[in-house]
């Protein structure tokens, strides 16, 4: 395993320093070294938040009688939960947060932790596996300093409750993975990076949020079980359940809140091929890295055959909107089932490599967003 020991850099680039010694320097550096990030912390970033107020614990384990407890999801001692997976235990106790989380789980720590949560004395023959974690939450202040940029756990810590985490980090990944290739092959300029802190700060920041109010909602106590009642009222209301599904899996996005083009920072809706002939979905074509500039009006008139950028009728596009990006944008013709709903009306979509839409119109402005998105024309 490479252990980051010191982090150094300069005007034209970064140094490395691992544990055994060697020195490795690149123009760039992301750290994605989880929640304790050498990088973040060598690097200088600010990393606040709230402590840890509670301790969970997950093990297979074996009990000497499996059917001396059952799940309790709200008791005066926290909670208890058999039904994840088969062989498997987890407690939450609202205790402050574990002490020494790096040790291996015992059977005795596991056997307390049932004792005061459920107030019965089980026997844990052994533990094969377990880990604790708790609700410390904590938010890089930006993702980037010069040419060092933070992304996933590194970036961001909370509660694993919700699984929100893991989507969390992947589009972190995502969001800047197209941005920095662009920027070190020299295809864009650097300030295309500060759009990745612009975006996804505001994102993570939300789910930390989501988060606090979880753990907030499993506390026990009179009061608690108030506030989940009016709750679950709340979210027999159909738009308040879209409301919150969307904000729990991530799909409702919107890296620019308050557009006059509603779709422009969503992701981009379902597209299929204009032509019969042809055979893609979105994911396939954004594979490469490059952008796909979609045109919906199925007006364009072909000229230099039927095949652009192997994407069969791609069709002939003006020289003055793609020349000069056609490394880093594919033109193509395709339909958006449900159009013009689902294409705001738009008959141009710009999406970005990781999927989400950076303009859409009839064509002013086209040029500009080419430029802001995808660096300079060749």
């Amino acid at each position: 395993m490479v252990v980051v020991a010191d982090v150094a850099q300069d005007a034209l680039g970064v140094v490395a320093t691992l544990a055994d010694g060697r020195a490795l320097r690149g123009a760039y550096l992301v750290g994605c070294d989880g929640g304790r990030s050498a990088v973040r912390k060598r690097s200088g970033f600010a990393f606040e938040g709230t402590p840890p107020t509670m301790t969970g614990r997950t093990a297979v384990a074996e009990l000497a009688d499996p059917g001396a407890i059952a799940s309790s999801l709200r008791s005066p001692g926290g909670l208890v939960n058999l039904s994840l997976v088969p062989g498997e235990i987890a407690t939450v106790e609202f205790d402050g947060g574990p002490d020494g989380r790096d040790g291996p789980m015992t059977a005795e720590e596991l056997r307390a932790s049932l004792r005061r949560v459920t107030g019965l004395d089980v026997v844990v023959r052994r533990v094969e596996t377990g880990i604790r974690y708790s609700d410390n939450t904590r938010h890089a202040e930006t993702y980037r300093k010069g040419r060092v940029l933070l992304a996933g756990d590194a970036a961001h810590v909370h509660s694993p409750i919700g699984g929100q985490g893991l989507n969390l980090g992947l589009q972190d990944a995502v969001n800047l993975g197209w941005k920095l290739a662009f920027v070190a092959r020299g295809r864009a300029p650097e300030s295309l990076l500060d759009t990745y802190t612009d975006e996804r700060h505001p994102v993570a920041a939300r789910v930390l949020r989501n988060t606090r109010a979880q753990v907030a909602l499993m506390r026990p106590g009179a009061q608690v079980d108030a506030l989940r009642e009016v709750l679950s009222e709340v979210l027999a209301l159909p738009e308040a359940r879209r409301h919150f599904t969307g904000m729990a899996d991530g799909t409702d996005v919107d890296y620019a809140p308050g557009s006059a083009v509603p779709l422009v920072g969503r992701f981009a809706p379902p597209l299929e091929p204009h032509d019969a002939a042809a055979s893609w979905t979105l994911a396939e074509l954004l594979r490469d890295g490059r952008g796909l500039l979609a045109d919906l009006s199925g007006a364009l008139v072909e000229a230099g055959g039927a095949e652009a950028d192997g994407v069969a009728g791609g069709g002939a596009w003006p020289a003055a909107a793609v020349a000069g990006h056609r490394d880093r944008v594919r033109p193509v013709r395709a339909v958006a089932p449900g159009a013009p709903a689902a294409s705001g009306g738009a008959s141009l979509l710009l999406v970005r490599p990781d999927g989400y839409i950076a303009w859409a119109g009839e064509g002013d402005g086209l040029g500009e967003a080419l430029v802001t998105w995808f660096g300079p024309p060749r």
